[in-house]
């Protein structure tokens, strides 16, 4: 059987950065850099439909019986 997880104490554990500036920086970076992110992810997604309607056709052709 195996042991149980220690606790750990994080009380005296400080960071030097806030939510609220990773967000700011975020925001920051997507001002900058959003219109190429945005292609990115759009060519990364359609890559992925495109292999999806091929897989549907392919399914499709064989459960009707053609080649």
């Amino acid at each position: 059987m195996a042991a149980a997880a220690a606790t750990v104490d994080l009380s005296g554990v400080t960071l030097p950065l806030t939510p609220a500036d990773g967000l700011s920086a975020a925001s920051g970076f997507m001002g900058l850099f959003g219109g190429w992110t945005a292609i990115g992810i759009g060519i990364s997604f359609a890559s992925i439909i495109i292999g999806f309607i091929f897989w549907l056709v392919k399914k499709g052709k064989s459960a009707a019986g053609t080649k």
